[in-house]
């Protein structure tokens, strides 16, 4: 029987959908790499592809980065195409059943090789908290990384996934990078809970306050919420990049939160200075990149006497402290440090981080219930 090389998929390959998807300078050179990374394969031993499982796969594909990154003549141009055409490839024997491992395993295996290598630059979004509740576990840049590299391949993977174009009218990828990255920030440095391990009361918690302090969206745009992130989580259950159970509970958790949130969203009072300051910003028709505008914009605020100068005068008194409430506060001291902690950013701290970073945490008897 003849051995096989993975030069006789190159017509077949140059077919599919997967050739198609690639760059332009990709395809112009398709052919000569398809043939330098079976030549590659059959210098290993390995060259009949029939073969390749993931024990091969996994090493051989870390091997050939390896190689590219380690050798001067090879540019970081070179090093892209040939890692973008070998993805390519590989996908297409396991969608073709060409190879012993399935399409699912595939993409999951490709996703862990990258996750491990320096390959693709990863967004590391999870910033520690200036404040941690010394109750939770400690907060450890080593999860809160290892969450951000898993998170942001689970978006690209979706975003350029068939499942994509399937998506609710009206979420593009900035909304949905936005959503699942403030609900993961957010359940792992309010509640130390991972994208694996969401609970119901987490995730309601998140939507009903950190979504309403800090997203800037239309009611309507609220109302996409739940879509938005079901029809991601969707995906994420069948390529099984995430345990199909915990799908289906996370959706229901999303719309068990949703009439809570679009509630509290409709309150200024539950907004975080961030959102306030830009929202009358934009009111004013101020430049938000101008740090001079900004500047005086929040300088104006102080002498207004703060962020409650920018709400309504019955909602500041619905969400100041009432009688009974101060007289809990001092008669439970032990709170006392919590509070001062979360009212401690200045507007000079939020000018600084340009606005985007810190919230305006309101005090409420139900946080120490």
């Amino acid at each position: 029987m003849k051995k096989r090389h993975l030069s006789d998929i190159t017509s077949d390959f140059l077919k599919s959908e997967e050739y198609f998807r690639l760059s332009s300078q990709s395809k112009e050179n398709a052919r000569a790499l398809v043939k330098g990374i079976g030549d590659t394969a059959e210098y290993t031993g390995h060259g009949d592809y029939t073969k390749w499982d993931a024990d091969f796969i996994a090493p051989f594909t870390l091997g050939l980065i390896k190689n590219l990154s380690d050798e001067t003549q090879y540019s970081l141009e070179w090093f892209n195409m040939t890692y973008e055409i070998l993805k390519a490839v590989l996908k297409f024997l396991a969608r073709t059943k060409q190879v012993k491992i399935s399409a699912v395993m595939m993409d999951n295996l490709l996703q862990l090789i990258e996750s491990q290598t320096l390959f693709e630059e990863t967004d590391g979004f999870i910033l520690e908290p200036e404040y941690q509740d010394p109750y939770l576990p400690q907060w450890t840049p080593h999860v809160a990384d290892d969450i951000s590299t898993y998170v942001s391949q689970w978006l690209k993977l979706y975003e350029e996934s068939s499942a994509w174009n399937k998506r609710p009218k009206g979420v593009d990828k900035g909304m949905i990078e936005i959503l699942m990255k403030l609900m993961t920030e957010s359940a792992y440095n309010v509640y130390r809970k991972t994208p694996k391990t969401w609970t119901k009361f987490v995730i309601c918690e998140v939507m009903r306050n950190q979504f309403v302090e800090k997203l800037d969206l239309s009611v309507d745009e609220y109302k996409l919420i739940v879509p938005a992130m079901s029809s991601m989580l969707d995906y994420l259950g069948e390529r099984a990049l995430l345990n199909s159970k915990k799908v289906e509970s996370y959706k229901r958790y999303l719309a068990a939160g949703e009439a809570d949130m679009l509630e509290a969203a409709k309150d200024p009072g539950n907004y975080g200075a961030s959102k306030l300051i830009y929202q009358e910003m934009q009111r004013r028709g101020l430049d938000i990149d101008n740090r001079a505008e900004v500047e005086k914009f929040i300088q104006e605020v102080n002498d207004n006497g703060g962020i409650d100068s920018l709400l309504p005068k019955e909602i500041v008194d619905k969400h100041n402290f009432t009688e009974e409430e101060m007289r809990f506060v001092l008669n439970h001291p032990e709170h006392l440090d919590s509070i001062i902690d979360r009212f401690s950013v200045g507007l000079e701290e939020i000018a600084d981080e340009h606005i985007s970073v810190h919230n305006n945490h309101r005090w409420s008897r139900k946080q120490f219930d």
